[in-house]
């Protein structure tokens, strides 16, 4: 049974006239006549008493009518489930970010697409850092991710969201503590909380750059899962942490103290990105949500989603 000949047959049991159904599915009345008889062909019985005054359904026509009616419905919710998903009206969207300053972010994003795009299912991992993120991101993992980069990377998208200034967390008790402006040299002694390298993060990358610019190998104390618990650590007195702004900004902890770093240090973009010539309507409309929390986005490399 095809789906054009179920529309006919609709088309007849509403009118009960052929020439008027004829019309309503913009076809010839022959050819609506030849679509019905080869249905009750294959249906093995009449579907409709036809004489010179009228058209009835038969027994039969009755009895299919209701489930040939649900046959519709079923194909016209797909249809308009396709169309949907095609203008990033529903479908996944995965989004991979890491640090503190992406929550807020998230948040009005999230809001957006639950009032605007409910279809939009928004997946969040709030635990994907740099290079890790951008893997997720290149083997298809994530859809999206903000991520702390510095560099281009092949296969690869971004746009940069922003921009954010390194400082040093200290603990309060510190003599650092009393130093308005420290030099990455003047911490060459310094046990040091951080974030774990092994998942990319930025941060980790950035102590080691720096102080080996600086003429020294950081000692590590203690690796954090995240800024919040390396703050806590910090406050204990465990070691200091070179951190952004945001997290200056955003996580208050009781007993650490933060400065600024007098050494010309480059700010840490913070870029969206995503695979190129990635196909997924949703994630574009999620991507235009995103400009709109981030107006002052900056072009950085074109392709993929737009």
């Amino acid at each position: 049974m095809e789906i054009s000949q179920v529309r006919a047959f609709l088309a007849v049991a509403e009118e009960l006239h052929f020439g008027r159904a004829a019309d309503d599915l913009r076809i010839a009345q022959p050819q609506l006549s030849r679509t019905i008889r080869q249905l009750e062909v294959q249906l093995g019985g009449r579907l409709f008493e036809r004489s010179t005054r009228r058209v009835s359904l038969t027994a039969l026509g009755q009895t299919v009518r209701g489930p040939m009616k649900a046959v519709m419905q079923a194909v016209d919710s797909a249809e308009a489930a396709a169309r949907a998903a095609v203008e990033g009206k529903i479908g996944r969207v995965r989004i991979g970010f890491g640090g503190i300053s992406s929550h807020e972010v998230m948040g009005q994003v999230a809001r957006l697409v639950r009032s605007e795009q409910p279809g939009i299912q928004l997946e969040i991992d709030g635990n994907q850092f740099g290079v890790r993120a951008l893997e997720s991101v290149a083997n298809g993992d994530l859809d999206l991710a903000i991520v702390r980069f510095d560099r281009e990377v092949p296969g690869i998208s971004m746009r940069v969201m922003g921009r954010e200034r390194f400082v040093l967390a200290v603990p309060e008790g510190s003599p650092l503590a009393l130093v308005e402006r420290i030099t990455f040299a003047d911490l060459a002694g310094e046990w040091f909380v951080t974030l774990p390298s092994s998942q990319g993060s930025a941060l980790a990358n950035a102590l080691l750059m720096h102080a080996h610019r600086a003429g020294f190998v950081p000692k590590i104390a203690q690796i954090a899962p995240d800024s919040r618990v390396a703050m806590v650590l910090v406050a204990a007195g465990v070691g200091v942490s070179l951190t952004v702004e945001s997290v200056s900004e955003r996580v208050r902890t009781p007993g650490v103290v933060f400065r600024e770093l007098d050494q010309g240090l480059p700010t840490l973009e913070v870029r969206l990105a995503w695979r190129e010539n990635a196909s997924n309507p949703a994630a574009e409309a999620v991507l235009e949500m995103v400009e709109r929390v981030m107006p002052d986005f900056n072009a950085v490399a074109a392709g993929g989603l737009r």
